[in-house]
């Protein structure tokens, strides 16, 4: 907890209990870095739970779990029981940048699973996978980069497409 408020990283505790002990160990709180990742794993830690920082730089975090397969996870803050989300982006990490169509079945899954509208995220290549994703129930919007720069899709017609998704998907503002 002292290093999520700022106040310490505790690594010189966590490397005494990593030395001491013969289990998995996972240390979450204050992980802001990939450095700060870095020196947790570099610790002898089996996993980096990321909070915050995967909700703010989503981007970043997913890079950090391709530098370290299997050794991120994420977590989702709770209040008496309640998750504390608007909704999911969900990036198929395998389509990104490919251009050969969103994951609507993962997506629509995730969002089933957890009840909260998607963001889709990596693979869209058309306006026909901005049509599919807006036809879906669960889409919060799509996040759109190399078909608009790559100009398989335009921007105004992508808006247009995705301006009304699903009532029962909309995001809070």
């Amino acid at each position: 907890m002292d290093a999520a408020r700022g106040s310490g990283a505790n690594r010189e505790a966590i490397d005494r209990i990593r030395r001491a002990v013969d289990v998995r160990i996972q240390v979450g709180g204050g992980v802001r870095t990939a450095e700060d990742a870095e020196a947790l794993l570099d610790l002898g830690v089996d996993a980096v739970v990321v909070g915050t920082t995967l909700a703010t730089r989503t981007a970043e975090v997913l890079s950090w779990a391709e530098r370290w397969p299997g050794r991120m996870v994420g977590g989702i803050d709770a209040r008496m029981g309640q998750v504390q989300l608007a909704g999911l982006v969900y990036t198929a990490v395998d389509r990104d940048g490919m251009l050969g169509g969103p994951d609507l079945a993962g997506g629509s899954a995730a969002a089933g699973s957890s009840g909260l509208p998607v963001l889709f995220s990596g693979g869209v290549g058309s306006q026909a996978d901005l049509a599919a994703i807006a036809a879906t129930d669960v889409a919060a919007g799509a996040i759109v980069g190399t078909a608009i720069y790559e100009r398989r899709v335009d921007l105004r017609s992508a808006i247009e497409v995705l301006q009304h998704p699903s009532d029962t998907a909309r995001w809070a503002a």
